[in-house]
């Protein structure tokens, strides 16, 4: 099956920010909506599905931290898998 878009970005902005302000269900709901397109951009880089996986979590764990930081600018897809990228990143030189 697709991933098929469900969220647009302004309640990618709010879930966002309620994150921030210690809102779990809102974190479940981003999980929700982006574990699926998180994963296969993670694999597309790492080419491992364990390390695609280990990037997956870590991305949702990142979004937790960094939502008190977030400023919401129009794009928040761009910041949800600008995390994904530099992890992968990251974890492609160890």
């Amino acid at each position: 099956m697709d991933y098929v878009r469900t969220m647009e970005d302004k309640d990618i902005d709010k879930c966002i920010i309620q994150i921030a302000e210690g809102d779990i269900t809102s974190l479940k709901r981003l999980y929700d909506e982006f574990r699926i397109p998180v994963y296969k951009f993670a694999l597309s880089i790492l080419k491992s599905h364990e390390a695609a996986e280990d990037v997956s979590q870590e991305t949702f764990v990142r979004i937790q931290i960094g939502a008190p930081k977030f400023q919401a600018r129009g794009n928040s897809r761009a910041w949800i898998f600008s995390i994904v990228r530099n992890l992968a990143i990251s974890q492609l030189r160890f």
